[in-house]
């Protein structure tokens, strides 16, 4: 890739690392858990989950706690303020997910456009050195001096 399109390739992750950082500026509050839908047999042998496939439903949030897994029954009103907390901390994930993910695109980026402008150096270095006064021209790898 010739090194506009090395430029105009960084300018692009760079606007999208910007877009990205809205996400962590946010000052809403994050749950890491998920709510989840669990279906199952009450274990009363008069109900009619004993008997057929009818299964109560509750939901769930599942957390890490002190490094041990939890999971608390979330009531009905109180779901969709959690579903919002753990929704907001999935965006949050995600968005880290996609900006690891730029960032090393834009560092690549970044190391080739320095690897040719130090090329360009070298040789611009070179033409000047072979032109300085009071020094003799090297002569080039295996030829003579021009």
């Amino acid at each position: 890739m010739d090194a506009s399109r090395t430029r105009q390739e960084v300018r692009r992750l760079v606007e999208e690392v910007g877009e990205l950082a809205e996400a962590f500026l946010d000052r809403s509050p994050l749950f890491p858990g998920s709510l989840y839908e669990q279906k199952s047999q009450c274990g009363k042998p008069a109900c009619k989950c004993a008997r057929g496939p009818y299964r109560h439903r509750q939901w769930c949030l599942s957390f890490l706690e002190e490094g041990r897994s939890r999971t608390r029954a979330v009531p009905p009103a109180l779901r969709p303020a959690v579903a919002e907390l753990a929704s907001r901390y999935r965006e949050v994930r995600r968005a880290r997910r996609r900006l690891a993910g730029l960032l090393a695109d834009l560092l690549s980026k970044a190391d080739a456009l320095a690897e040719g402008r130090c090329r360009e150096g070298r040789r611009r270095y070179a033409r000047l050195a072979a032109g300085a006064p009071g020094r003799a021209a090297r002569p080039r790898k295996g030829g003579s001096p021009e």
